[in-house]
């Protein structure tokens, strides 16, 4: 395949291309030189030369080129990333009237290993919102009958008190992390296990260049369930 390639390459070239010249002719019954038949040689030589030197250049093209499109390989994936990451959540619990948001960034360096071992330095910065709505006071039920059913309506108002919103913001110094990291070359992606924490998936692009993270969480807080939605960004340095 590549040798065909290289080949239309050549023959696409040939029509803009000029033969290669030689300093000395020669015409029917004329003596030839020893000197000038040399010449003429060294110079076709030359021209070869110069020949094999672009289709070596453009087999280290096409062999890049093959290299780009084929599976992603441990080689792409190793080395040093820069991390950048937004994080958003969201919760709410209607009987206590609790909600939650919040918000957080992400940056580092995270280092893949040739033996499946990475390691990360991270900072996350976030911001968060809570609130609960207090003091809640039951207005007594009311009772109308309509086509002889009975319907029963109750209501609820409630006040906040002073401390019911509550807002935190976190500037933690760079965590140092580490894990394990297995890569599926067919996929083009990898299977990143930090230390002690759930396996998560990042699709690289072919040449393993840059690689997202996309993740969907539960937010495990009884008080305020909700969702995280997550996306990282490695870009190789």
């Amino acid at each position: 395949m590549r040798k065909m390639m290289i080949a239309a390459v050549l023959l696409l070239g040939a029509g803009s291309a000029h033969a290669a010249s030689v300093p000395n002719t020669f015409t029917a019954g004329a003596p030839a030189k020893a000197s000038e038949v040399n010449a003429n040689f060294a110079a076709l030589v030359t021209a070869v030369t110069a020949l094999e030197a672009k289709v070596a250049t453009l087999e280290t093209k096409v062999t890049a080129l093959e290299a780009a499109n084929g599976p992603l390989t441990v080689a792409d994936v190793v080395g040093s990333y820069h991390l950048m990451g937004i994080k958003t959540k969201t919760g709410s619990e209607a009987v206590q009237r609790r909600f939650k948001s919040g918000s957080s960034s992400t940056e580092g360096t995270v280092t893949f290993a040739a033996n499946g071992t990475f390691t990360a330095s991270i900072i996350q910065k976030s911001d968060e919102y809570s609130g609960k709505a207090q003091q809640c006071k039951s207005v007594a039920a009311t009772t109308s009958s309509f086509q002889g059913h009975d319907h029963q309506y109750t209501a609820a108002g409630c006040t906040e008190s002073a401390d019911a919103f509550i807002s935190s913001a976190q500037n933690p110094p760079a965590q140092q992390q580490g894990g394990t990291w297995v890569l599926n070359a067919q996929a083009g992606t990898i299977t990143l296990t930090p230390s002690g924490e759930t396996p998560l998936t990042a699709s690289f692009s072919k040449s393993g260049r840059v690689a997202f993270l996309l993740t969907v969480d539960p937010e495990n807080d009884p008080s305020n369930p909700g969702r995280s939605y997550s996306l990282e960004v490695l870009v190789k340095q």
